[in-house]
């Protein structure tokens, strides 16, 4: 390996152990300070299903944009590796992890859902891990009860050996 002096020397040398530096404190999650951490992509973790119904549920996560403006979204399915839908983007600008949440609504009833929480900035993309819930079953209102028909009879007037006059009364349905 070539030995290398002067100013240049000492500025690759300097430059290479606030790199290797900046990139172990990020690892270890430690704070570094600017300009010797590296580009920090944003970070998505994807959280609990709360809230579940038969048609709709919230899903939640945390997304830490490092203090850029952050895009992020919840993907969602039928099947843990294709999502085919989302739910609207939205931005934070936090310089730490925060918590987010969106409602995912129109789902069917009795049907596991697999969804991840996504993030996006100048510096990067992050999708979390899948998770999923089941929704319920539909609740059926009860019914109202229903009224037995009922009907009133009169006395027979005019009864005779063969014949007798019967008054109708009035049903009630």
């Amino acid at each position: 390996m070539p030995k290398l002096f002067g100013r240049r020397a000492t500025a690759i040398a300097m430059a290479m152990t606030f790199g290797v530096l900046a990139t172990l404190a990020s690892q270890s999650g430690a704070q570094c300070v600017q300009p010797y951490c590296p580009s920090n992509g944003p970070t998505a973790t994807t959280g609990n299903a709360t809230n579940i119904t038969s048609t709709s549920a919230t899903v939640t996560g945390t997304v830490d944009g490092f203090g850029l403006s952050t895009e992020y979204y919840f993907e969602y399915g039928t099947s843990p590796t294709t999502f085919m839908a989302t739910t609207p983007v939205q931005t934070t600008t936090s310089s730490s992890a925060i918590p987010v949440s969106a409602n995912i609504p129109n789902l069917n009833p009795n049907t596991t859902y697999y969804f991840q929480l996504v993030a996006q900035n100048s510096n990067g993309y992050a999708a979390g891990g899948v998770n999923s819930f089941p929704t319920s079953s539909p609740t059926t209102p009860p019914s109202p009860p229903k009224e037995s028909p009922t009907a009133v009879t009169n006395s027979a007037t005019a009864v005779g050996k063969f014949h007798a006059t019967l008054q109708i009364g009035r049903a009630h349905v």
